[in-house]
């Protein structure tokens, strides 16, 4: 079976403050399976942004320097639920998405 999803990028945005970041909002309407397509609308859900303390990070010798941390997953802006966009913030001074970015989405009904 082959599949794929169509939609947009519903919202693009640089900000400033606290820090430097971007806020991505992606929006999924139609999915084709095996060339039938079908309408969906679905919500972003997770994975969720989770911090852990790196390894080499336990080693370092001041104990006055900061820990280092890995940030897994997606910083999810969840605070307007009837959106349909999908909006998370990737923070950095470069909008990079890596290819093959994993998400999580759960399907909403249809209006």
């Amino acid at each position: 079976m082959t599949y794929y999803r169509h939609g947009r990028i519903g919202r693009l945005e640089e900000q400033f403050t606290p820090e430097r970041h971007y806020v991505v909002g992606l929006e999924f309407n139609t999915t084709a399976v095996d060339g039938a397509e079908f309408r969906f609308h679905a919500r972003l859900t997770g994975p969720a942004v989770s911090y852990d303390r790196r390894p080499d990070a336990m080693l370092r010798q001041d104990p006055l320097m900061a820990p280092v941390w890995d940030a897994r997953g997606l910083d999810i802006d969840s605070t307007d639920p009837t959106s349909r966009l999908g909006v998370f913030r990737v923070r950095s001074a470069k909008l990079d998405i890596s290819p093959g970015l994993h998400m999580i989405w759960e399907t909403l009904p249809l209006d």
